[in-house]
């Protein structure tokens, strides 16, 4: 028996073997990579030049394309089909490890529903193997003659996570067992797409090599479209559809919950990125839905990334605003609203509980008061001579009926009071998961700014819209990359999600430099602020190539001189012509950044390239409501003199968001020159202090 396994293993071995030194595509495999590259939206744009069909068109009954007859056409008639693969090789390493992966899946896809189905004419010693894995997990759990049955279960492509569930639900064995099952199987099939998306990018780049692979999936595991959103045929009537093609490869991460099983509403997956080397994240969702927007968030050190689908063009962007469907930035915003800002003036001085109970209180008093008065004229008839006996009954009776009426005005009160404690306990359950809910999106989301097809972030990281590239600057020391998706909830608590799977490559950029700073020019930026905050929330740009790395970079090899101006007379003018005294929605001066107020909440960076200088200038302002400045500490406001809100703390507030810019521009804030005008040398020292640790 020994010696059968050894001879298994050294033929898995060889068939692998085989597969590498495989130097061109068959037929079966271009038919695939024309049919990916036609149905990918995003492949399509890049690369359809570089592919050619001579064959017939073939329609279905709608006039959509049938892929099903031009891949059958393709195969019958080889010669119909060829690549331009020096055209390919050209292109972005992002939109060849996206076909690389979709080839690898589509592949994997195949061969496993002929395996499972016992039809299977190539790589039957491998899948055997992987399945031998599996049935190592629970060789005493089931009998002998449902173990391959049951694994098989595991493995299906074709069968949602839900489905697989389900179906295990059959088979007694420990919940853990089953957990421990579906990682291994997760953990041998990465591996196995890896191997092969890496055989498929070497082929189509050369030289370049793919460095990783994530395949993550989330939400509630119903099912959704496949891959290409194509459907498998139902093996029990080839007339009716049935599950979407390939979502059995997305296994989820999952979590025991009162014995049972679930998928995560969200999955976090981590890549390496090398030192040394500028390297593209490229990442491809599919089963989306136009109800739902769901979110890739990237987390590097300190920093997160923010990536929307688009449903119609089935891609994603850093504009949350694009496209329909509810992501769980909008669920945050409506929950806020809903569960927190609604309810809060619920319990305001004006409220109907709160108006009510006042009400009580008076009455309350004026009970009180009744008793009072009459036990002193008891008191006061007792000291007198002559019969009050009559008199005096009857005020006791009086007493009574009011001690009465108090009992249950002091009972009404408290049920009052008891409903009011109950709502705060809501609100303040619900502002724990709104923080629940923020902290999902990750630390310090970062702001970008848009020319023509790239959206530059401010540390140099940019996102390419048409090659769907994520591109993170080469470091000198290895760094990790977060990566969750999060995918859009049924409700603003979230407690059901729709399903979504995502594959995300790494692979090194090829044919890419950053854009540096012309020799002379000028240069702005304008950012805008959230109430309070000295980090910007939103960027506009009229300077083409501008991005704080390459700024960075001038400042560094130049001889340069900058300043800090405050737009006095503009902070002047806002308050003459505004009289608000707070928001009315502060929500909405959040998530809408060009607001009527926030137009004056801003800083106009101005960069003046010449002859190897370079001059910055700051101006920044802020809106007409009152500010504490709450992210400054209680010590340091006592210094500055301020208590509570006021007008006077806007100035402090406007320059250290000049000072914030300048810090991060790599400036050292200890060499700036701060006019006296409006500030004493103290204050100025102050600021200064306040602004190094931010």
């Amino acid at each position: 028996m020994k010696y059968w396994v050894v001879g298994v293993f050294i033929v898995f071995q060889l068939l692998l073997c085989d597969l590498a030194a495989q130097e061109s595509l068959t037929i079966q495999q271009k038919v695939w990579m024309y049919r990916i590259i036609s149905k990918t939206p995003t492949l399509h744009r890049s690369l359809s030049g570089f592919l050619k069909y001579e064959g017939p068109d073939f329609y279905t009954f709608d006039q959509k394309v049938d892929y099903e007859l031009v891949s059958q056409f393709q195969t019958a008639n080889p010669n119909s089909l060829s690549f331009d693969y020096a055209g390919i090789r050209a292109t972005s390493s992002g939109i060849i490890a996206e076909l690389s992966v979709k080839m690898a899946l589509w592949e994997v896809n195949e061969y496993l529903k002929k395996y499972i189905s016992h039809d299977l004419e190539f790589s039957d010693v491998l899948y055997a193997q992987l399945e031998k894995r599996l049935v190592r997990k629970i060789v005493g759990q089931v009998k002998p003659q449902k173990q391959q049955e049951l694994v098989q279960v595991v493995m299906h492509p074709s069968l949602p996570i839900f489905k697989k569930l389900e179906l295990l639900q059959e088979y007694s064995i420990d919940p853990n067992v089953k957990l421990a099952l579906f990682k291994e199987w997760n953990q041998l099939l990465v591996k196995h797409l890896f191997e092969r998306s890496q055989w498929y990018f070497n082929f189509l780049s050369e030289e370049n090599q793919l460095m990783s692979n994530l395949f993550l999936a989330a939400g509630e595991g119903s099912g959704t479209a496949g891959m290409l959103y194509e459907y498998e045929l139902n093996p029990n009537d080839s007339t009716q559809k049935w599950y979407g093609k390939g979502i059995g490869l997305f296994n989820y991460q999952l979590r025991l919950h009162n014995g049972e099983i679930k998928p995560r509403s969200e999955s976090i997956g981590k890549i390496k990125v090398p030192a040394g080397k500028t390297v593209a994240l490229h990442s491809s969702l599919w089963g989306l839905d136009s109800s739902f927007k769901p979110m890739l968030v990237f987390i590097q050190g300190d920093k997160s990334y923010h990536l929307y689908s688009d449903f119609q063009y089935q891609e994603l962007t850093p504009d949350a605003s694009v496209g329909n469907g509810k992501s769980h930035s909008d669920r945050i915003h409506d929950f806020y609203i809903k569960e927190i800002l609604e309810k809060s003036k619920e319990l305001s001085d004006s409220s109907i509980l709160n108006v009510s109970l006042l009400k009580q209180y008076v009455v309350k008093d004026e009970i009180e008061h009744k008793i009072k008065v009459l036990e002193f004229e008891i008191d006061s008839l007792n000291k007198l001579e002559g019969d009050f006996e009559k008199v005096i009954k009857n005020k006791k009776v009086l007493i009574d009926t009011h001690l009465y009426n108090l009992t249950a005005k002091v009972k009404h009160i408290n049920e009052i009071e008891d409903k009011l404690f109950k709502k705060h306990q809501v609100i303040s359950r619900s502002k724990t998961q709104l923080e629940q809910m923020v902290e999902v999106l990750g630390p310090n989301p970062q702001t970008y700014i848009l020319q023509d097809s790239i959206a530059k972030f401010e540390d140099g990281v940019y996102f390419d819209l048409k090659t769907q590239d994520l591109v993170f600057p080469s470091a000198q020391e290895i760094s990790e990359i977060e990566v969750r998706l999060i995918s859009g909830s049924y409700s603003i608590r979230g407690s059901s999600k729709d399903e979504v799977q995502v594959c995300v490559s790494l692979s090194e950029l090829k044919g890419s430099s950053p854009i540096e700073l012309d020799s002379e020019g000028i240069y702005r930026v304008k950012n805008y602020y959230a109430p309070d905050g000295i980090v910007p929330i939103f960027s506009q740009k009229d300077s083409a190539g501008l991005t704080l790395a390459s700024l960075k970079e001038m400042l560094s090899n130049s001889k340069y001189s900058f300043s800090v101006e405050i737009d006095s007379n503009s902070f002047l003018n806002h308050f003459q012509a505004e009289t608000v005294k707070y928001y009315n929605d502060f929500s909405r001066e959040v998530q809408l950044p060009l607001s009527r107020l926030a137009k004056y909440r801003y800083s106009e960076m101005e960069i003046l390239v010449k002859n190897g200088n370079v001059n910055v200038v700051v101006r920044s302002s802020c809106d007409p409501i009152p500010t504490r400045l709450s992210f400054v500490s209680h010590n340091v406001r006592q210094k500055l003199g301020m208590s509570d809100a006021s007008l006077e703390n806007n100035k402090y507030l406007s320059v250290l968001r000049s000072l914030y810019e300048l810090k991060h521009l790599g400036i050292n804030l200890d060499s700036i020159q701060i006019g006296t005008d409006n500030f004493t040398k103290g204050e100025i020292e102050l600021l200064l202090d306040i602004i190094q640790d931010k």
